[in-house]
C-alpha cells in the first residue's frame, strides 16, 4: 500500500519537473549553429539523466522496496520477483555505469585533444583556406570576347568577318585587388589563431575548474568525517549525561550540511567534466588526472601588448580597410581592351593589276582601345564609404588600444591582490586555523569544551581552505587571462 500511494502521489510532480526541463534542453540538443558543438553534448546528457532518473524513481526503487521488504517479512520469492530483482539490479548497474563513465587525462593531452577535435578551431581552419582560395581568384580577368560577322556588310559578294577582343583592367586595379586579397588572407591567419588561443585558454580554464572543485571535494569528505565523529562523541556525551540533546541534534544538522555540501560539489564536478569534453570535442565526460591547483610561473604576469591577438586583428583591419579604399579609388581608372580580327572582302582590288581580293583572301589587324568611367556619383559615393569605413577601422584600433592597456594594467592589480591572498592562506591562515580546530577538536572530547566552541573551530578552518582554494584558483585564472591577452605561449 505504501509504494502504491507514494508512487501515485509523486507520479505527476516528478514527471513534470523531468518532463519540463528536458523540453527546456530539447532546443539545445537538436541546435546546429554557432557553439552547438559544445551544447549538444551537453543537453543529451542532462537528458538522459532526467529520463533515467525518473524511471528510477518512479519504477526501480519502489519495485526493490517492494522485494525488500516481502525479504524482511520473510516472504518466500517466487519467480516473478526473482526476475523483478535481476532486471532492476541490472538497470541500476548500467544506468551507474553509464553516469560514471568519465576519462582522466593531463593537461597537455586535453590540449592536444581539444586542437584536433574542437569544432571552432575546425570552422576557423576551414575559413582560413577559404581566404587563401579567394585571394588566389582574386585577379581575374574578363572572358575572351568571340565575334563572327557575315554577309553582305561590303559589297554584294558575301563576307565574313572574326574578331577576338580581350578586356583587361588598368593594372593600378589588379595590384590593389591582390592586395586586398592578401590582406584579407592575413585576417583569416590571425583569426585562426586568435581562436586557437581561445580554445586553448578555455580548456586550461576548464581543466583548472576541475581541480579547483577536486579540491574543495576532498576537504569537504575531510568536513563530512569530522562531522560524522562529532556526532558519535555528542551521542555518547548525551547518553553519559556530560552532553545535552541539543548538541547532539546540532552535530546531526552539521553532519546533514556537510553531506549536501558533498552532494553539490559532486554535481558539479560532473557538470565541469562534460563541459571540458565538449571543449575537447568528446561526447563523453573527461577529468583531470591532477587532485590540486596547478601553479603558475609568476613571471607570466610581465609583458606588453606587442603580440596580443586583439590588438593584432584591430591593425589587420586597419590594413584592410586602407586597401578596400584604395581599390574603390582605382575605378575611376579606364579598362583597356585590345583585339584582334579576320575577314574577306570579296571584290577588293589587289597590288597587281586586273586582280581582286576573292573568298580566299583575308585582311587581318587589330584593335586597341580604353572603358572610360562618365558615370562618377556611384564610384565616388563608394569611395567615400570607403574613407569612412578607414577612418572608422583606425577610430577602433586607438579605442582598443586604450582598452587593452587598461584591461592590462587591471589585471595586473588583481593578481598582485589574488597573490597576497594566496601568501596570507598559505604561510599563516592555514596553519593556525589547522592548530585551533586540532585543540578544539581535543578539548571537545575531553569535556573541557562546549559544542559550540568546537563547532565555531570547525567551521573556521572549513572557511580557511575553502578561501584558500578560492584565492589560488582566483590567482591561476587570472594569470590564464594574463596570458591571453598579450598572447603569449600557452
Amino acid at each position: 500500500r505504501v509504494v502504491l500511494r507514494g508512487t501515485e502521489e509523486r507520479l505527476r510532480p516528478v514527471t513534470m519537473t523531468a518532463l519540463v526541463a528536458s523540453l527546456g534542453f530539447l532546443p539545445m540538443a537538436l541546435s546546429t549553429g554557432d557553439g552547438a558543438e559544445v551544447q549538444r553534448p551537453l543537453a543529451t546528457v542532462v537528458i538522459g539523466g532526467l529520463i533515467t532518473s525518473t524511471l528510477l524513481t518512479l519504477v526501480i526503487v519502489p519495485l526493490l522496496y517492494t522485494i525488500l521488504e516481502r525479504r524482511a517479512k520473510g516472504r518466500q520469492f517466487n519467480s516473478t520477483s526473482k526476475l523483478a530483482t535481476l532486471i532492476a539490479m541490472v538497470l541500476v548497474g548500467s544506468i551507474a555505469s553509464a553516469q560514471t563513465t568519465v576519462s582522466p587525462l593531463s593537461l597537455d593531452s586535453a590540449l592536444r585533444l581539444a586542437r584536433e577535435n574542437n569544432g571552432r578551431i575546425a570552422i576557423a581552419k576551414l575559413e582560413s583556406e577559404q581566404a587563401s582560395q579567394q585571394a588566389a581568384a582574386a585577379v581575374d580577368l574578363p572572358a575572351l570576347s568571340v565575334t563572327y560577322m557575315g554577309g553582305q556588310y561590303n559589297s554584294l559578294s558575301t563576307d565574313n568577318n572574326v574578331t577576338l577582343t580581350q578586356t583587361v583592367p588598368f593594372p593600378t586595379k589588379i595590384t590593389t585587388a591582390s592586395s586586398l586579397a592578401r590582406e584579407t588572407q592575413k585576417e583569416s591567419v590571425i583569426r585562426q589563431g586568435a581562436v586557437e588561443r581561445q580554445v586553448s585558454h578555455d580548456v586550461r580554464r576548464a581543466y583548472l575548474d576541475i581541480c579547483a572543485i577536486k579540491e574543495r571535494m576532498a576537504v569537504l569528505q575531510a568536513y563530512a568525517r569530522n562531522a560524522e565523529r562529532a556526532l558519535r562523541v555528542a551521542s555518547i556525551r548525551e547518553q553519559t549525561g556530560e552532553g545535552t540533546k541539543r548538541e547532539r541534534v546540532s552535530a546531526e544538522t552539521e553532519t546533514s550540511d556537510a553531506q549536501l555540501r558533498l552532494i553539490n560539489v559532486a554535481a558539479e564536478l560532473r557538470n565541469a567534466e562534460l563541459h571540458l569534453g565538449a571543449l575537447c570535442g568528446v561526447a563523453y565526460s573527461l577529468t583531470s588526472i591532477d587532485s590540486i591547483i596547478p601553479s603558475v610561473a609568476a613571471a607570466s604576469s610581465q609583458g606588453g601588448l606587442e603580440e596580443s591577438p586583439r590588438l593584432k586583428m584591430l591593425e589587420q583591419q586597419v590594413r584592410i580597410a586602407e586597401r578596400q579604399y584604395q581599390v574603390a579609388t582605382s575605378q575611376f581608372l579606364p579598362d583597356v581592351s585590345v583585339g584582334y580580327f579576320s575577314q574577306t572582302l570579296v571584290g577588293t582590288p589587289m597590288r597587281e593589276p586586273q586582280t581582286f581580293a576573292t573568298s580566299a583572301d583575308r585582311f587581318s589587324g587589330f584593335t586597341v582601345g580604353v572603358s572610360l568611367p562618365i558615370w562618377f556619383f556611384s564610384t565616388s559615393a563608394k569611395v567615400e564609404q570607403s574613407r569612412l569605413a578607414q577612418e572608422i577601422a583606425q577610430q577602433q584600433l586607438r579605442y582598443g588600444t586604450t582598452a587593452l592597456s587598461v584591461e592590462q594594467q587591471q589585471l595586473r592589480s588583481a593578481i598582485e591582490l589574488a597573490r597576497t591572498s594566496v601568501d596570507f592562506y598559505s604561510q599563516r591562515a592555514l596553519a593556525e586555523s589547522s592548530l585551533l580546530v586540532e585543540q578544539s577538536q581535543q578539548s571537545f572530547e575531553a569535556g573541557q569544551a562546549s559544542w559550540l566552541e568546537y563547532q565555531s573551530a570547525v567551521q573556521r578552518h572549513l572557511s580557511v581552505h575553502l578561501m584558500d582554494i578560492d584565492a589560488r584558483h582566483r590567482l591561476a585564472s587570472l594569470l590564464f587571462q594574463f596570458e591571453l591577452l598579450l598572447g603569449m605561449p600557452q
